[in-house]
Parts: C-alpha cells; structure tokens; sequence
C-alpha cells in the first residue's frame, strides 16, 4: 500500500472518533456541507465545512458540530502523521486559518505518534494565545476524556 493510502485510511481512525464520540452524546446526524445547507438540521456533524484561508483560498475542516445554539459550534480538525514529515510544517498556517474562522470553539485532533514533540509543543502553546478563540490540541486518548468531561450533558 502506498503511503498516501495509507496515511489516508489512517486519519479516517480520527474522524471515526469523532462521529463515534458525538454519537454516544447523542448527536448521530451526519451530514456533508452541501446536503446540510439545503436543510440545516441542528444538532448534527458536518462534514468538508468551508472556510476561506489566510490566502483567500477555500477551503475545509474536516468537521463542524453544529448544536442548538450556534455560538456553541465546534469546528475540528483532524491531523494524523504517523511518520517525520510535512503536517508539523504546516502547524503556523493551519493556527493562522483558524484563528479566522467564524467559530470560537476549535478542536485539533492529531494523531499517530509522527509530528515532531517540539511542534506539538509549539501548537499548543500557541493555540492558547489566539485571541477570541479556545483551541484545544488533543491527541485520541486526550479527545476522549476531554469529551466524557465537557460534553456530559451537552444537550440537556
């Protein structure tokens, strides 16, 4: 199998977590950007959300929960690099993009034990410094105790 395929396959274990994670709060719906905004269901993840990039380019999370209340949203980003390679490079203009997007609730999802520990670091950090935002940077096992302790009760 080549890398690309596999790496591809291998970031579908993080959006997996998501919808999975969602679904035990009650949250199941499902939707991609296009089907979603022709009927704008709420509570529900969507899928391929658009945003316009620090360039003014389109382009997308991975997902946005959208819930009841939409100052409420929470925009994810799933990062899996298994191996040394380019995603850590990219860690400034994903921080920059996100720190421009219309949802003040971010979540990082990144995975598979090959970004650089001093890049991770360095995301983290930063992340806590964008103004008007909370981006949390979480690893799978991270994602899943954050969600037992904030999404309890998410819908009540």
């Amino acid at each position: 199998m080549k890398s690309g395929t596999l790496a591809n396959k291998s970031g579908k274990n993080l959006e997996r977590l998501v919808i999975n994670t969602f679904s035990l709060w009650g949250i199941s719906t499902v939707l991609n950007y296009k089907d979603w905004v022709k009927n704008p269901i709420r509570p529900a993840i969507v899928r391929n959300f658009p945003f316009q990039s620090i360039y003014g380019h389109k382009s997308r999370s991975e997902f946005v929960v959208v819930l009841n209340n939409s100052a409420e949203d929470i925009r994810i980003e799933c990062k899996w690099q298994t191996i040394g390679g380019s995603v850590d490079e990219k860690f400034p203009y994903l921080l920059a993009c996100l720190s421009l997007v219309k949802e003040s609730k971010i979540i990082i999802l990144l995975d598979g034990g090959g970004a650089k520990p001093n890049a991770i670091n360095w995301l983290k950090n930063n992340a806590k410094k964008v103004s008007g935002k909370a981006i949390n940077v979480f690893s799978m096992g991270e994602f899943t105790a954050y969600a037992q302790r904030e999404f309890k009760g998410m819908l009540d």
